[in-house]
């Protein structure tokens, strides 16, 4: 006897849980006709609501809440759009085109200073030099701790080192 009542308790339980919901659901697409992949929608009363688009484009949001409610599409390099709707407990279909916010740049100019005392600027000079040459940066030689300037050139292929001559 308490299992039939019990289950006609849960049934009673689902119907009425399931009569305060809305759902809104479609397809968001941009003004080509290109669906778009991972477009979050939302309330905007409650941003802990929300869900994504999937591969297809296609989103479907239930929520709790009575009333017109407001969801926000949100999407990089696209305007935001809201929409209100009441769907008292219905399902909403409601397909989105999104407009794109890219703006053009005049222009950009990167420029940088290169410092000498660098190994970097030595390995630019040897790639753009007509002649095969090699080099010591300070940098290296201080790293290395030689003691003096004939020390450390004698670690350069090609140079030879004779009584304080170099060669």
């Amino acid at each position: 006897m308490k299992k039939p009542i019990l289950l006609l308790f849960l049934l009673i339980s689902c119907v009425f849980s399931s009569f305060g919901q809305g759902t809104i659901r479609g397809k968001i697409i941009d003004t080509n006709g290109e669906t778009l992949i991972g477009v979050t929608v939302m309330l905007k009363n409650n941003r802990a609501v929300g869900t994504s688009s999937d591969f297809d484009g296609n989103y479907s949001l239930t929520f709790k809440d009575l009333g017109p409610q407001v969801v926000v599409f949100t999407y990089v390099s696209y305007k935001n759009q809201e929409i209100t709707i009441n769907p008292e407990g219905k399902v909403v279909v409601k397909d989105i085109i999104m407009e794109s916010s890219a703006q053009e740049l005049k222009g950009v100019e990167v420029s940088a200073k290169a410092t000498k005392a660098r190994e970097y600027f030595s390995e630019m000079v040897k790639k753009n030099a007509a002649v095969s040459m090699d080099y010591i940066s300070s940098e290296t030689m201080k790293k290395t701790g030689d003691a003096n300037v004939v020390a450390a050139v004698s670690r350069v292929s090609g140079v030879s080192t004779n009584g304080g001559f170099i060669t």
